[in-house]
Formats: structure tokens, C-alpha cells, sequence
């Protein structure tokens, strides 16, 4: 995959797409106990350099400080937290897209929503994502 076209279309053939606006994509992941976890995949420029993103909603920012979002970054083994505008903490990777391999996208995709999950049950204590 070279593209932001091509890795949207390798999508769309390997995963349940639930909606899509202009550069990104949402999936929904079914995580078994009645729990699914909302995950986004857009595409961004970078000078001359494509990249994919990939993030998953957690919390909102009043349930984690933002030292114990530092500190958890630090020990993070895939992602690292952030904050949007509207005050959501997310679970955020990102990668180039030139000659990724479709593991390079389903490992980092599968694992965002599954430690998304974990973190927000452990700050939110609900499944709100």
C-alpha cells in the first residue's frame, strides 16, 4: 500500500466500515462482554510523505490528569494519549504509508482498540466509545 486510496480500499475489503466523511474512516470493533470500541483511520500529508492515522476515543479529559496521561505515555507499548479540541483524550498512532505492509496496519489498528478499551474502562469506568 502506497496510498491513502489504496490502504481505504484494503479497508474497506478486510473490515466492517460504519461510516466514512472526507479522509476518514470510522470502524466499530466488537470486544466481546458487550463492549466495542469506536476507532478513526485518516489519512495525512506530511511535506512529500503520506501517513496514516489511527486513533480511538478514551475518555474526556476531566477523568485523567495531565500527569497520569504523561506518565502513562512514558510506559505506553503502542499509541500515546492526546487531547482534541473538544476535550476528548484519546489513543493515537501514526505511520507512513509507503510500503507499508498490511500487518504494519492490522497490528497497530487491532491493538489501538483493544488497549483503547482497557484504558477506558480503567479512567471512565463505562464503555461510552
Amino acid at each position: 500500500m502506497a496510498t491513502w486510496n489504496d490502504l481505504r480500499q484494503y479497508i474497506f475489503s478486510n473490515y466492517q466500515v460504519t461510516q466514512e466523511a472526507p479522509g476518514v474512516i470510522r470502524l466499530i470493533f466488537n470486544l466481546g462482554n458487550g463492549r466495542t470500541q469506536n476507532v478513526l483511520v485518516s489519512g495525512k500529508q506530511a511535506g512529500a510523505f503520506e501517513y496514516f492515522v489511527i486513533w480511538t476515543p478514551i475518555c474526556h479529559e476531566s477523568q485523567i490528569s495531565a500527569r497520569d496521561a504523561m506518565v502513562r505515555n512514558a510506559t505506553m507499548s503502542i499509541g500515546a494519549l492526546g487531547l482534541v479540541p473538544d476535550g476528548t483524550v484519546i489513543l493515537r498512532w501514526s505511520a507512513p504509508l509507503k510500503d507499508l505492509d498490511p500487518d504494519e496496519f492490522d497490528v497497530p489498528l487491532q491493538g489501538l482498540a483493544i488497549a483503547g478499551d482497557m484504558l477506558e474502562q480503567e479512567f471512565s469506568g463505562a464503555d461510552r466509545y
